[in-house]
């Protein structure tokens, strides 16, 4: 199984290979404000705590949600990490539907998307 190193390479490819990351984590920051790293992966512990905020309702009031949720018996295709990395907002979502991310890619690949949906339903290991 993979670990969180192997993840964060896989993710750090969107990081860097994004022309505008800086706008990227301004848009999924509460009320636009650049919040101390909104879509931080670090360290295993700051990935898991990541929230998207996402603006939503007729007051576009800004709405958190967890980017890896395995509450409840979750696998990582319920997760909105795995649903926004493989275009599964393409499909209706909640109040709307999304295009895949990161918005304009670079797009990972399938074995990619792979590799951290199997590293989620193993657990997380380090």
């Amino acid at each position: 199984m993979p670990g969180f190193a192997a993840v964060k390479a896989i993710l750090d490819t969107i990081k860097t290979h994004h022309p505008n990351w800086d706008d990227v984590e301004i848009i999924h920051s509460a009320n636009g404000d650049h919040m101390e790293n909104p879509l931080d992966w670090q360290t295993k512990a700051q990935l898991q705590q990541v929230v998207v905020w996402r603006y939503e309702g007729p007051d576009a009031q800004a709405v958190p949600y967890p980017l890896i949720d395995v509450s409840g018996g979750k696998k990582a295709k319920d997760t909105y990490l795995i649903k926004a990395l493989s275009g599964g907002f393409q499909k209706k979502v909640d109040q709307g539907s999304y295009p895949r991310m990161p918005y304009g890619g670079p797009y990972l690949s399938a074995p990619d998307i792979q590799t951290i949906a199997d590293w989620i339903d193993s657990g997380m290991p380090d």
